[in-house]
């Protein structure tokens, strides 16, 4: 869970009793006013998402090609500074392992630069996703009245573990909004109240 979706959470579980201690209790037996969902099971369904995946996946094995010519041209010099260090001089061999030792290091740091990069693409490519997500969840919400919409779980942690009569699961009409159709997901939304 990251610090973010912790403080999201944080707040949340703030708002929300605060909001239930204020409320009367004859409006708490009322229309719901809180709501959740599960916007990573609707990300997952969505076509754009697939696209995303399939840019991922293919940058990825791109930079494991990559990567895997740079390893072998490691091994390749060490196997020639084997067969020749019995030759070399000791100023030569300690170049040739400094050498081996820096392309090594240049391969660690490349590693490391082209997962961030691919994070970084992650991000920027799943950005309009979840823009067009939370449009659609605003819309179910001002359309039922809502003034708190949760997400019912954070990666694999469930959020919500008891959802009441005053609650109410919008995942399937945000899905319906986005043009989701809940058969493609069937069974997989929480459950919970109405």
């Amino acid at each position: 869970m990251t610090v973010f979706n912790r403080l999201v959470f944080t707040a949340a579980l703030a708002v929300l009793f605060a909001s239930a201690f204020a409320a009367p209790a004859a409006q708490a037996q009322s229309t719901p006013t809180i709501g959740y969902t599960d916007y990573e099971l609707i990300i997952v369904q969505m076509p754009e998402y697939r696209t995303l995946q399939q840019t991922l996946q293919a940058q990825a094995q791109k930079d494991q090609q990559e990567l895997a010519a740079q390893e072998q041209a490691i091994q390749q010099k060490f196997a020639e500074y084997q067969d020749q260090s019995g030759v070399l001089s000791p100023e030569a061999r300690q170049t040739r392992e400094q050498e081996i030792v820096q392309m090594q290091t240049d391969l660690q740091q490349d590693q490391q630069r082209r997962l961030q990069g691919l994070d970084r693409q992650q991000n920027e490519l799943l950005q309009p996703l979840l823009e067009k997500l939370q449009v659609a969840i605003d819309e179910v919400a001002t359309a039922r009245g809502l003034q708190l919409v949760l997400s019912s779980r954070v990666s694999t942690e469930p959020v919500i573990l008891f959802a009441g009569a005053n609650t109410v699961d919008v995942t399937a009409e945000v899905m319906s909004k986005l043009g989701i159709s809940m058969t493609q997901s069937e069974g997989a939304a929480p459950t919970g109240a109405n």
